[in-house]
């Protein structure tokens, strides 16, 4: 590998890592590996696609990933985390998106 591409693998996972440990009001810049983050990073991360994404990208991020972080949460505790429902408060700043990122999966 050259030295920009091993740089970049290791720009990757010190955020994944990091984002995976989130807990503070700012929001790291790098989004990878979603299904690691913590719910608060979640939360940061419907707030920036709510709003700044359009209807159809929206909708793929909560079908993708917040859709199915919120199962796995509510599977294993049995109840939903606050920063997981503050992310589903906040993904319906996007009506049409939420209604065909989730309400196709709910049926």
């Amino acid at each position: 590998m050259n030295r920009s591409l091993k740089q970049n693998v290791h720009i990757n996972i010190t955020c994944s890592f990091w984002f995976s440990l989130y807990s503070a009001p700012l929001s790291p810049s790098r989004f990878d590996d979603p299904p690691c983050w913590s719910a608060a990073a979640m939360y940061q991360a419907t707030r920036i696609f709510a709003s700044n994404l359009k209807e159809k990208m929206a909708q793929r991020f909560y079908n993708l990933v917040l859709l199915p972080r919120v199962r796995d949460d509510l599977a294993e505790f049995k109840r939903l985390n606050f920063h997981l429902y503050q992310a589903l408060r906040k993904a319906l700043f996007k009506p049409g998106g939420f209604m065909k990122g989730f309400g196709r999966e709910l049926h």
